[in-house]
């Protein structure tokens, strides 16, 4: 029998863009959305359900996946038309933080000034050792090229270690982000 780590169902958090967006990046939410739920995975997410977030939410469960979503007092918590797990944080930080601690592991996909505070938020607490879990970036469309481009800079000036990236995984499609995010999990299990 498998150990505990390795059986049990694993918590994969999204953070993307709540607001509406450009098509090209829809069909690739719900892919994801779909891909999760295949998994045998859990959805955490921000509780909203306009944007990219309302798209993979309403896919996982399409594909008979769970979620949770995690909803702060000044967010728009509109319900879905299916059953869903929620908790109500107290603030935007605690959000934040239930968010990590119900995850074994983070994608960020294309979002606006949220998207990229929480992604940063994640990143900072495992570079600090609140958590050691994988993070993962979908490059799709190029969109994070220029963030990528930052960090090598940050890097190559000495305001990020060499090892910052080691936490990263950067892939422009769904299969590969996952597949490389699951063999990383399974090492830190």
């Amino acid at each position: 029998m498998a150990p505990e780590s390795q059986s049990r169902r694993k918590n994969i958090c999204v953070y993307c863009g709540s607001s509406y967006v450009n098509e090209k990046f829809v069909a690739i939410a719900a892919e994801l959305g779909t891909a999760i739920a295949k998994r045998n995975a859990k959805l955490i997410h921000g509780g909203g359900k306009a944007g990219l977030m309302g798209k993979i939410v309403i896919a996982a469960h399409k594909a008979g996946g769970q979620s949770l979503g995690i909803v702060a007092p000044q967010s728009d918590a509109i319900k879905y038309d299916f059953e869903e797990e929620r908790i109500q944080a107290s603030g935007y930080n605690e959000k934040k933080d239930i968010m990590i601690n119900e995850s074994d592991a983070f994608i960020t996909m294309p979002g606006g000034i949220g998207t990229l505070d929480e992604l940063f938020d994640v990143w900072n607490k495992a570079k600090v050792n609140m958590h050691n879990k994988p993070i993962g970036i979908l490059n799709i469309h190029k969109f994070y090229d220029h963030l990528i481009k930052w960090i090598d800079k940050a890097i190559e000036d000495g305001f990020i270690p060499e090892s910052g990236k080691d936490c990263f995984t950067i892939a422009d499609n769904v299969e590969d982000l996952l597949n490389s995010l699951y063999k990383r999990m399974e090492t830190k299990s």
